[in-house]
């Protein structure tokens, strides 16, 4: 039993870890090992990233459950921010094993939650992990993203992790959605991130 909060996030990492070796470098037996330990992870970040990643190796009749399983345990967070950034690992891997369309429905939940998050650094912080997760996923995943984040462009005072997030994924999108970036590029404010972009596209 770990009784500080430190340490309680060391173990729970810890135990998160131990489920991705199970599944990386087992056998059928190893990956059910891996969904009971999982399941005994006590902090819902890490039992649910745990469980995504049993869920990406998982006989394609459970996946849906596997995910939906995930997301569950990031739900009732008195913080928008876990259930919103959290879910980027769960909806990967529904996008990843052919789950699109209930991806992107639950990408709505989450960027609702995203938009929830009143503190903007963590806004942004939560809108990236999930553009991370998804940019790759060429079915309008990351353009929704991006116009989340566009949202807030005008927020002042406008932490710079949300500038910086703007840069990286406006430099990122400019070949592959033009108008869109012209568009977000007409409501975001002048600062460094968008000189650093305007300089790269």
């Amino acid at each position: 039993q770990v009784n500080n909060p430190i340490g309680r996030t060391a173990h729970a990492a810890q135990q998160r870890n131990r489920v991705v070796q199970l599944v990386r470098f087992g056998i059928k037996a190893d990956l059910d090992q891996a969904l009971r330990e999982a399941r005994a992870i006590s902090l819902p970040w890490y039992a649910s990233q745990a469980l995504s990643y049993v869920a990406a190796h998982a006989p394609a009749d459970e996946v849906i459950a596997l995910t939906t399983e995930a997301q569950d345990r990031l739900a009732g967070s008195p913080d928008p921010y876990t259930p919103a950034a959290g879910a980027a690992w769960p909806l990967a891997v529904l996008a990843d094993r052919g789950h699109v369309e209930l991806a992107a429905t639950r990408l709505t939940a989450a960027l609702a939650e995203a938009k929830a998050i009143t503190h903007d650094g963590s806004r942004a912080e939560a809108l990236m992990l999930l553009f991370a997760h998804l940019h790759t996923h060429n079915h309008g995943f990351w353009e929704r993203i991006l116009e989340a984040l566009a949202e807030f462009a005008g927020t002042s005072p406008r932490h710079w992790r949300h500038d910086r997030a703007l840069r990286d994924i406006t430099i990122w999108g400019a070949r592959r959605d033009p108008d869109l970036i012209r568009r977000v590029l007409a409501v975001w404010p002048d600062c460094r991130h968008k000189r650093a972009a305007l300089a790269r596209i």
